[in-house]
């Protein structure tokens, strides 16, 4: 019997009765924060920094989150010849 013919389920084992774990913390208890990958949380009003070997599009995904922290944040991203600068506007 072909794939199509069997509609590819021969890949597939379902199971029943499997037990679905807990969620997992965001924020260990027993081990510290982690790090965040950029500093744009540190960052306040008037502050920019440079990332290098990023592209625009990364880093405007990036501060998805962060918009979402901080609240009432407003960030500019303008590519630059040498990586994408980053200003915290408000």
């Amino acid at each position: 019997m072909s794939m199509a013919e069997n509609n590819g389920a021969s890949n597939w084992h379902i199971e029943h009765g499997v037990p679905l774990p807990d969620r997992k913390s965001k924020v260990s208890k027993t081990k510290e924060p982690r790090a965040h990958k950029y500093p744009f949380r540190l960052m306040v009003p008037g502050d920019s920094v440079l990332l290098t070997g990023l592209k625009s599009n990364q880093v405007t995904s990036a501060l998805g989150p962060v918009r979402k922290v901080i609240k009432g944040s407003k960030w500019v991203t303008r590519t630059q010849d040498n990586g994408v600068r980053v200003w915290r506007t408000a």
